[in-house]
């Protein structure tokens, strides 16, 4: 059985998202019969920044709307979001304006999660034999464990959670940048495009370590909500990022693994 070809740290569960990306990489990767070239990859990326995308309303305070809507230029753009430049300049223990966006943002992606565990339990459904069958269901149970994690996040007290109530957390819709992003994600896995799904999922796993990282150097308030659950735990990825780049640059995803 051939060993994770991107590391995923035991972090914390709110990289529920992220650590979705790196789980679904690795099982596509590993399979001789799905894996990809470099040309693959470079060729499906340029594809994507080809296609038209439907035009979205921001909500400034929305950062996985910035995470989906700007990911071509995501490493540059995003730090100039209200949302994060809010958390910079803000003096400790006054940042309600940014913590209200941090749980918009952490609602979205407990909704992400939800959605992609949904979509699994149907696809399992429509399997055609025991192995596919198989896959889907240990998709579902982690994350559905993920989600579960993220709920409880969302719900616990502080210093844990954020003390929102589960009925909100239950009850919140999804943007349309977030739908857009899961209908993508899900089109291309349904169609099994697999080069698609990989590089659907560059933006998502490189940001996560790429925003805390500058949120970490310039960080006012390191005991802050946003701080402890989020850029603390995503800090972490730094091995992962590191090991992707190594993908896109000097290697084939299949020769890595076999």
């Amino acid at each position: 059985m051939s060993a994770p070809y991107i590391r995923v740290p035991q972090s914390c569960p709110v990289s529920g998202r992220a650590r979705d990306c790196l789980d679904e990489f690795n099982r596509v990767a590993a399979d001789p019969k799905l894996g990809a070239s470099l040309e693959q990859l470079q060729e499906g990326r340029r594809t994507m920044e080809l296609t038209a995308r439907p035009a979205v309303t921001l909500i400034e305070q929305d950062l996985v709307a910035r995470l989906i809507n700007d990911n071509q230029t995501l490493w540059n753009q995003l730090l100039q979001n209200n949302f994060c430049r809010n958390y910079m300049k803000e003096k400790p223990g006054t940042d309600q304006t940014t913590l209200t966006g941090f749980k918009w943002y952490m609602r979205q992606d407990f909704l992400y999660i939800l959605n992609l565990c949904h979509w699994e339990a149907e696809r399992g459904l429509k399997a055609l034999n025991q192995a596919s069958f198989g896959i889907s269901m240990k998709k579902v149970a982690s994350r559905a464990g993920y989600s579960t994690d993220l709920l409880s996040t969302c719900t616990a007290a502080s210093p844990y959670g954020l003390g929102i109530s589960d009925s909100v957390v239950l009850a919140t819709s999804a943007t349309t940048a977030l739908q857009n992003y899961i209908a993508l994600l899900t089109t291309t896995a349904s169609e099994e495009n697999w080069v698609m799904c990989l590089v659907a999922m560059i933006p998502c796993i490189q940001s996560y370590y790429e925003i805390a990282v500058d949120l970490h150097l310039t960080s006012r308030d390191p005991n802050s909500p946003w701080y402890k659950l989020w850029v603390e735990p995503n800090i972490g990825y730094k091995t992962s990022t590191t090991d992707q780049i190594r993908v896109y640059s000097h290697c084939s995803i299949r020769k890595e693994f076999h």
